[in-house]
């Protein structure tokens, strides 16, 4: 078998990549789907929406997937959970996915028991209100204009999936509202439209014994895409493959697999017939009838930017898979981009924030950076110091661009300045001391992706190109964690 290092070099896709991230720019949408478990996610639906019609899509999942089976090998409890994050990490990335855990830390009562009956059996363990604000912290972190739970509650139903489609309901209101969970100092949000799964869910230890609702809409997942390779039907079983502790993925065909949904409700009240939202801005251009007026009263420089954006955000997708004129039009998107968010109104400033680093990522990827960030030891003890790497790969050394970045974490973390190696070659690196303190920083903790800012150690890092300047978060190759200087001691000692 190859190594590791070697499967991952050969089948790195930058080209696909960059045509995930180009794709993204061409909307605004926010769509999320809450699980119990790693490997709950509707993978089709998800591909769909995000490789396909562009939507920023993510995944909350509840619990690590301690109490699950194991088919590769001997691991359970928590190393099984580790094991399991891992894979949910990686089947993300296939789909381009943020991930947002309820589960925050691996202390946190939200965790993998087992099976359970019943929801009420599950909140004797994770608590009902713990769980609930948890479930409203994710809808407050990521703006959803669309959520939906992957499970129907319903008698038969795994006690955890029917916890969290209540959950999931009841944060439909909740995150609304001022005085709910006002601790957690996030601004309120309102989701646009509320939807429930038209399909019925079952396996070997439990079966629906009540038939879904009907389908008031549908995702179609048989489009064949010729830069993907597949359907996004395919596309979503190579996500679900990366759950092999699960044995998930199997082989589809090209035929179309439609996803049932059925609205449950909407914000205004009133259903939405031909579409999933109403009222949400789905377009960059459609973020031009949410602008302020300049100091002047003067009210076009925001909209001129929303259009700008837009005619831009088609161009880079245009010009694919022409690398430099792809970076032109991103580099025109960036300007705009600047502009709009100066001027967009608060309630849809994250969109353009999310559209800004989601540019970024398209711009490493046209530059084929092939970023790689690793911490050496990759687990620091504490006490100790550890040195941070990040080298980019540099396709033409006459017009190589240029690279800054910081280091961010925890408390725990004394993060210094990154330092240029010298090195001159196709590969440059930069690096930065890291000085760890207590207590021990877990793998199992926050939430993953680019629309919010890491919860563990990252890397904010810049791009020049000419005169733009694209920033994107980037984490560890390698999730990152520290350990105490011992870990255990055999008592007593042995003579």
């Amino acid at each position: 078998m190859k190594k590791d290092f070697i499967t991952r070099q050969e089948h790195r896709q930058p080209l696909r990549h960059l045509y995930g991230w180009l794709k993204s720019l061409q909307s605004t949408v926010i769509f999320m789907q809450t699980g119990a478990h790693p490997d709950d996610e509707t993978s089709r639906m998800l591909a769909r929406l995000s490789l396909g019609d562009g939507m920023h899509v993510v995944y909350v999942n509840a619990v690590r997937g301690q109490g699950g089976q194991n088919a590769l090998g001997p691991e359970r409890g928590d190393a099984l959970g580790y094991l399991r994050s891992e894979e949910l990490f990686e089947a993300m990335k296939v789909i381009r996915a943020d991930i947002g855990w309820l589960a925050e830390t691996p202390d946190d009562p939200i965790r993998d028991f087992g099976f359970s009956k019943s929801a009420e059996q599950t909140y004797e363990h994770w608590g009902k209100t713990h769980t609930l604000r948890q479930m409203v912290k994710m809808v407050r972190l990521f703006r959803p204009d669309i959520l939906i739970p992957t499970f129907l509650d319903v008698p038969g139903q795994h006690g955890h999936h029917r916890a969290v489609t209540q959950t999931t309901l009841a944060a439909f209101d909740e995150a609304a509202r001022a005085d709910s969970f006002d601790d957690l100092g996030l601004p309120v949000w309102q989701v646009n439209a509320l939807y429930l799964p038209a399909w019925g869910g079952g396996g070997g230890s439990y079966d629906d014994e009540v038939p879904p609702p009907d389908a008031t809409h549908e995702i179609l997942t048989g489009d064949y895409d010729p830069v993907l390779g597949g359907t996004y039907a395919q596309v979503g079983e190579w996500s679900r493959a990366c759950h092999a502790t699960q044995g998930m993925g199997r082989p589809v065909d090209e035929e179309e697999r439609p996803v049932p949904l059925h609205q449950l409700r909407t914000a205004s009240g009133t259903p939405v017939h031909s579409n999933l939202t109403e009222g949400v801005p789905e377009t960059l251009a459609a973020l031009a009838a949410h602008c302020n007026a300049d100091a002047d009263g003067s009210s076009d420089a925001g909209p001129q930017a929303a259009t700008d954006a837009q005619q831009a955000a088609a161009d880079a997708l245009a010009a694919f898979p022409d690398s430099k004129a792809v970076m032109g039009a991103l580099c025109r998107l960036q300007s705009a981009l600047l502009t709009l968010d100066a001027h967009i109104v608060p309630a849809h400033k994250h969109r353009v924030q999310l559209k800004m680093r989601q540019v970024a990522m398209a711009a490493s990827e046209a530059a084929a950076l092939q970023l790689h960030f690793e911490i050496s030891p990759t687990v620091p003890e504490i006490g100790s110091t550890a040195e941070a790497r990040l080298s980019w790969h540099v396709a033409d050394t006459a017009n190589a661009p240029r690279l800054s970045a910081t280091l961010q974490g925890s408390g725990q973390l004394d993060c210094g300045a990154f330092s240029d190696t010298g090195d001159a070659g196709r590969r440059r690196a930069m690096t930065a001391p890291l000085t760890i303190s207590a207590p021990p920083i877990d793998a199992m903790a926050g939430w993953h992706g680019i629309m919010v800012d890491p919860a563990s150690l990252h890397a904010s890092v810049c791009l020049h190109v000419g005169d733009s300047q694209f920033v994107l978060p980037l984490c560890p190759d390698t999730i990152f964690s520290t350990k105490p200087q011992q870990t255990g001691h055999i008592a007593p000692a042995r003579t």
